[in-house]
């Protein structure tokens, strides 16, 4: 038995499982976890909210902590309805992230074998092709945004199940179809959602009509038809809220210029076939304007492989296949996408499909083209293991002629980057950046491209070999596009021991919430110019300070979790305030009173406004216009600026009574609040109602008696009829009651809660249920019904129906 024969034997779920050890053995064997980025700045505290609210007893359909509190349920990120977000109840949120981890990848790369079987591909070709799927750097770049990577993994998945329903037209296959597809939505990504019902759509219109065994045209509309209504019906409970919240949001209508940010540069294209990780430099600040709007680009990496590039060829080179025109044009049309701001596809795509103007950030069109690339990949592989007489002059053409001009290019950037060290430096690198290091970083780079040019060398040699020993010459270019992505992509998700995760800053020693506070905690970077004006080093000096200071490799996540940067905060429980809104999904009210409080600094309003926010600490790197905070501490940082506490001189209490009412909303209510007339003590200004005058002889006090996810309870005891102020932020979902009978929620101060009550002692309770919520619940319980009956009462195997 040959080797090609033994790896098709081998098991594919074995063989993935030891491809993943190799990249992870870290957290598989020594029990570290990841950290990167939004996992430590989001996932952490979301998770340990959603864990504490279900096993308190209340619904996971509420926030308090990041800004004045935010939906939970219908923010998709929290994955609330996704059933193995249930696991962190048993697990704790960095043993169950690499579990989500590769536990999905290894789905993923499953569901692309089981999809390249069924067109026909060979075990060992299917196996090939999912193993570069599951390398792929686009795919792994998504693990630090973990609903868009979990979304991305259903891919495959939704794709066999329509193809399924095509060939088969079984009722069955129309339920499991719908189910793939909803499993994919409650993963949390419109973005991945979207792109993969695109990319079905076009699968099953193309081949449909050359498919013989597919199913009439009419029933399969109808069964696409089916489909789509029982995924809408099963996720229904996280995209009606989820479109309720986005609807009173600016994410409903955001910017051309906020969607198009992390589109892929044309320049930047390159790093998809050749392992140029650019963000690792320290570029010039041009460079990393034009390549990744002067951030670190959204996805790390968009290496589909240089080595695979040639199973790709090899499967246009070779015999028509099932499918392969479909993965083509989903690979170009998704590149197209993917640049987004540089070329005007994006653009008009946005125009004759406007909800697409809620998904942000073009650079993940790049998942699909991955996809796309390894589906191409594993019939490629069965190209190049059956030669036909005559095809070898277009095999050289098509293969081998791309992979030595690949070969060329890269050998000649890495002997660029070892010999010219200076003059490339000069080129591309920060001029701020240490002479004396600039070898240090461009060497490893160089020595990678190397390898690079010569693994494309050998493949292009083996187009030749390929004519005397097909099955030798295939398995290894599989081989050597395997190893080129594990080698790539080994540092891709770093990982971390254990303690970095519940390491616990000093600072949160002089943030007492005790009593209900809010706590400030400036954003630097969510309001252009903040960071030039106020602190004092630039990021390449920031780096070095930390490279100095902290020669812990994790000191990103040091200094972040030090400051308390939103919303780092919930994992300590804090009680956020005027967060700025990352992802576009605040209600417009409490987005703008956030840009007031910053457009008010240096003077009495921004006082005003944090004492109006219940805000009894406040943190900052610097010390312009806060002259009227008392200094309550200065820690050690790891940059220049030390960390500032400051306290908020006699803030407004969580909840409080008044009597006095006005009535004004949008701009005019900001207007009021800043009113040196207006006093928030004896009055509020209302969204709708009737006026009221302060009554000089009132008093009213209100205790807050229990505080959880999902509700509100507060003691109340006013001399007349007022209104009980919750600085609490404002959502409709919200329902009160007075002594058990109901009262309207109202918005106050712009974007806080106040309810109506007489005169006396009463209770009152808020509690959330948003209609959204319990329509899309009912809904989503009536679609599991449904798939139920439909599949139990569908055709045997075999028949259809």
């Amino acid at each position: 038995m040959d080797a090609t024969r033994r790896v098709a034997r081998v098991a594919p779920a074995g063989t993935l499982a030891v491809l993943l050890l190799a990249l992870f053995w870290r957290p598989l064997l020594r029990g570290e976890v990841f950290y990167e980025r939004d996992i430590h700045l989001i996932f952490l505290g979301q998770t340990e909210t959603f864990v504490r609210a279900v096993l308190s007893g209340s619904w996971p359909v509420w926030d308090p902590y990041p800004g004045f509190g935010q939906p939970m349920l219908a923010n998709p990120d929290a994955q609330v309805l996704y059933p193995p977000q249930w696991l962190n109840l048993l697990l704790s949120p960095g043993t169950y992230f690499v579990i989500f981890v590769v536990g999905h990848l290894l789905f993923s790369a499953l569901g692309l074998h089981a999809l390249a079987r069924r067109l026909g591909v060979s075990a060992a070709g299917a196996l090939t092709g999912a193993a570069l799927w599951m390398l792929s750097g686009p795919l792994l770049s998504t693990v630090n945004v973990w609903h868009h990577f979990a979304g991305a993994a259903w891919i495959p998945w939704v794709l066999l199940a329509a193809d399924r329903a095509m060939t088969l037209g079984r009722r069955v296959d129309m339920v499991a179809w719908g189910a793939a597809a909803a499993g994919q939505i409650l993963a949390g990504s419109a973005d991945m959602a979207a792109m993969t019902a695109t990319l079905t759509l076009g699968y099953v219109a193309l081949r449909s009509g050359r498919e013989p065994r597919a199913v009439p045209f009419g029933r399969l509309a109808l069964l696409a038809a089916g489909a789509g209504m029982l995924a809408l019906a099963l996720s229904a409970g996280l995209w009606l809220p989820t479109l309720d919240v986005a609807s009173r949001s600016d994410r409903w209508n955001l910017p051309l210029d906020v969607r198009t940010n992390w589109s892929v540069h044309p320049a930047s294209l390159a790093q998809a076939v050749l392992p140029l990780p650019l963000h690792r430099l320290p570029l010039d600040d041009r460079w990393r304007a034009a390549l990744f709007d002067a951030r670190e680009p959204f996805l790390l990496s968009i290496y589909v492989g240089a080595v695979a590039l040639a199973l790709v060829a090899g499967a246009v080179a070779g015999p028509r296949r099932p499918g392969r025109t479909v993965f083509a044009a989903a690979a170009v049309a998704a590149v197209l996408v993917a640049l987004g701001k540089h070329t005007p596809l994006y653009v008009v795509l946005t125009t004759v499909v406007p909800p697409l103007r809620m998904i942000r950030y073009p650079s993940k069109a790049m998942v699909i083209v991955a996809f796309a690339s390894a589906m191409l990949a594993a019939m490629g592989y069965d190209a190049w293991r059956s030669p036909r007489p005559g095809d070898g002059g277009r095999w050289r053409r098509t293969v081998a002629l791309p992979l030595l001009a690949l070969a060329l290019a890269a050998g000649a950037a890495a002997l660029l980057g070892w010999f010219a060290t200076e003059t490339v430096s000069g080129w591309l690198l920060d001029p701020r950046f240490p002479v004396g290091d600039r070898a240090t970083v461009l060497r490893p780079l160089a020595g990678r491209l190397g390898l690079a040019a010569l693994a494309c060398a050998t493949t292009a040699a083996l187009v030749w070999a390929r004519s005397l020993r097909p099955r030798a010459a295939t398995l290894g270019v599989a081989l050597l596009a395997v190893l080129d992505l594990v080698v790539a992509h080994r540092s891709l998700n770093p990982t971390a021991p254990r303690k970095l995760l519940t390491y616990r800053p000093a600072t949160l020693d002089y943030v007492d919430q005790r009593d209900g506070s809010r706590l400030y905690a400036y954003d630097y970077y969510g309001v252009a110019g903040k960071r030039e004006r106020y602190l004092t080093h630039g990021p390449m000096e920031e780096l070095q300070a930390l490279r100095e200071s902290w020669p812990y490799p994790f000191a990103d996540v040091i200094a972040l979790r030090s400051y308390l940067l939103p919303p780092v905060g919930e994992i300590w429980r804090l009680y956020g305030s005027f967060d700025m809104d990352q992802r576009g999904l605040y209600p417009r009210p409490q987005a703008r009173l956030a840009l007031l409080l910053r457009a008010l600094e240096g003077s009495p309003g921004h006082q005003r406004l944090l004492r109006m926010g219940a805000v009894s600490r406040m943190i900052a790197y610097h010390t312009e216009g806060l002259a009227d905070l008392s200094l309550l501490a200065t820690l050690p940082s790891l940059g220049r600026d030390p960390i500032r506490v400051y306290g908020v001189p006699d803030p407004l209490p969580r909840a409080y009574a008044v009597s006095g009412a006005r009535i004004a909303d949008g701009r005019d209510a900001l207007v009021t609040l800043l009113d040196p007339e207006f006093d928030a003590r004896r009055e509020v200004v209302l969204a709708e109602g009737s006026p009221a005058a302060p009554d000089p002889g009132f008093a009213g006090t209100a205790r807050i008696a229990q505080l959880a996810a999902d509700r509100v309870r507060m003691d109340v005891d006013l001399s007349a009829p007022g209104f009980v102020v919750l600085v609490d932020g404002y959502d409709p979902g919200w329902r009160a009651t007075v002594d058990g009978a109901a009262e309207t929620v109202l918005r106050a101060n712009v974007a806080f809660r106040a309810v109506r009550v007489g005169a006396g002692r009463h209770v009152v309770e808020l509690v959330y249920r948003p209609r959204p919520v319990l329509f899309g619940l009912a809904l989503t319980a009536m679609g599991v019904v449904a798939a139920l009956v439909i599949a139990a009462r569908s055709s045997p195997p075999g028949r259809t129906s």
